[in-house]
């Protein structure tokens, strides 16, 4: 049986940054559990956590939308010079399309991970502005800590090595789709001819 997804504050701000229920809970200074227990209805946070929450909850958009993706335009078939055995061809064109979806797969994981990482980089300087500077003042030293972890993770997420991965990514998928596109085209030739 499939869970139903949470539509909770927690949940939402967890699926936009890019949270787990341990580290969401580390942010608010609760349980991992008592995360799950809010996102399931269960029960409610203190008014200080609440509080927390919100801090992250107040920078959710609107609405979110999905980007669609754009498949790649194949080239011309080229001219069949003799008979071919189209099993082959056949093999290589599923296998193209096999590579391309898995690839596609790893590449919206990464994309996932970018967006979240670029989601905190806008919202944590003010977060941190936003925090008590008085030394005493432990939960807010601990939340610096965390939000400065957060840092650091998303500026390693959107360092230039991570980049490069996705545009490599990106180039064998568009590639790998057009030899599927082609080989399809060039299957439906022969078995016209």
């Amino acid at each position: 049986m499939k869970a139903i997804p949470s539509t909770s504050t927690a949940a939402a701000v967890r699926a936009y940054f890019g949270l787990s229920q341990a580290a969401l809970a580390q942010f608010l200074g609760v349980t991992r559990g008592q995360v799950a227990h809010v996102e399931a209805g269960r029960r409610g946070l203190n008014r200080a956590d609440n509080h927390r929450l919100n801090q992250l909850a107040d920078l959710l958009p609107p609405s979110l939308t999905d980007e669609a993706s754009v498949p790649a335009t194949p080239a011309e078939t080229p001219a069949l010079p003799e008979p071919l055995d189209p099993h082959p061809l056949r093999r290589r064109q599923r296998r193209c399309t096999w590579r391309a979806t898995n690839l596609r797969y790893d590449l919206a994981k990464l994309d996932a991970r970018a967006d979240v990482a670029r989601r905190w980089q806008q919202v944590l300087p003010g977060l941190l502005a936003a925090l008590p500077t008085d030394p005493a003042n432990a939960a807010a030293q601990r939340t610096r800590r965390w939000l400065t972890t957060q840092a650091t993770e998303a500026a390693a997420e959107l360092d230039g090595t991570t980049a490069t991965t996705r545009v490599l990514l990106r180039l064998r998928i568009e590639h790998l789709e057009a030899e599927a596109a082609q080989l399809t085209q060039l299957l439906a030739s022969l078995a016209q001819s």
